[in-house]
């Protein structure tokens, strides 16, 4: 009787995955129909789709969807056969790299201080987790997180746990536990919040950060490949939000360029649907800025790395304060944003199709 039961949890574990695995197929074949569809795309010739499927055809793929080559070669005028598809990276090259089932905790926002102590990060108010309120590491009572956050200014409060793409970061204020989020109060806000959440301090930025967009605090998103003895950087590129938006990322209105190795930018970035853009939103030439600080961001980036080993493939998001330390904000070990990045700088991870062999 166990072992047919335990046959039958087995099938049902392994159809689950199936069905799972075919969902998540069918989203990112209608992702990137939606996104070719949105950019007006130029068709790939049939020389080009060969050479695709020739080169993918080394990796095991047959026929291969060449819909991703498409999108970044209308971005980006680069036409390649090593670009890597969303499908690929992150329904099997991604999984392979990372120990995803490390990932729901070890990606906790609650939990970076004590992961990545070797690096500043924005002051903590007040840390919720799993309904608990803590200060300090000490368990607080909500008195206490009443008095904190009416004495701390400016703060950001977002989940702790998920929350890709800026979803749910707030900015506000509190003063007698009354918040400026529609004269909410402050015990309103975090019981919509419910569990698992972080309030922090708002970041004073660098101020060449700031002079990309005053209002939201503008990041680096770097890219380190754990290979061999030493984590490799594969790509950067510098986030802003829009005039008037707290949030940076490119997935709720952001733009974003990419920056070459010596710190400088290129001339053209992107918003989340490959439209071109050369300047901020406050005419600033992206072919003008350029980030002294770059060598200190890559270098933290490296250390950090080997901190968090678990994970072969990290997307750091960095930004600096006017001293000059770099502000560790988050980091990401799934759903990575692959696109911005080839969008951006090309086909950056070719590195990583060895790992498919």
């Amino acid at each position: 009787m166990k072992t047919l039961l335990k046959k039958l949890l087995t099938y049902y574990i392994d159809i689950h995955k199936s069905i799972r695995t075919e969902y998540d197929h069918f989203k990112l074949r209608k992702k990137i129909n939606h996104l070719n569809k949105h950019k007006r795309s130029k068709q790939l010739n049939k020389q080009q789709i060969s050479g695709i499927r020739n080169f993918y055809s080394d990796y095991g793929f047959k026929n291969l969807n060449c819909e991703w080559h498409r999108f970044y070669a209308a971005c980006n005028g680069i036409y390649s056969v090593e670009y890597i598809p969303e499908n690929i990276f992150y329904l099997i090259l991604e999984p392979k790299l990372n120990r995803y089932d490390f990932a729901p905790a070890l990606s906790d926002k609650n939990l970076l201080n004590r992961l990545f102590p070797n690096v500043k990060q924005p002051e903590t108010i007040v840390k919720n987790i799993n309904g608990i309120y803590f200060h300090n590491d000490e368990i607080i009572d909500f008195e206490t997180v009443t008095d904190l956050c009416n004495q701390a200014g400016k703060m950001i409060i977002k989940p702790s746990i998920g929350g890709f793409g800026g979803k749910d970061v707030r900015r506000f204020q509190c003063s007698n536990g009354i918040t400026d989020l529609l004269e909410a109060p402050l015990e309103k806000v975090l019981t919509d919040y419910k569990n698992n959440f972080i309030i922090q301090v708002s970041i004073l930025q660098h101020p060449i950060l700031a002079s990309l967009n005053q209002s939201s605090v503008n990041t680096f998103r770097i890219v380190t490949y754990l290979t061999g003895m030493e984590p490799q950087i594969l790509s950067m590129f510098v986030r802003m939000g829009r005039k008037g938006s707290i949030n940076d990322n490119m997935s709720t209105g952001g733009l974003a360029c990419g920056v070459k190795a010596d710190g400088k930018l290129n001339e053209v970035g992107y918003d989340a649907f490959g439209t071109k853009v050369t300047e901020t939103d406050g005419g600033w030439k992206f072919s003008d800025i350029s980030f002294y600080f770059i060598d200190k961001l890559k270098e933290t980036a490296v250390m950090l790395h080997k901190n968090a080993p678990h994970f072969r493939i990290i997307s750091w998001d960095l930004t600096l304060n006017p001293q000059d330390e770099v502000i560790l904000i988050e980091y990401n070990i799934c759903g990575q944003g692959l696109n911005s990045h080839q969008m951006h700088n090309g086909p950056v991870f070719t590195k990583l199709l060895q790992e498919l062999i």
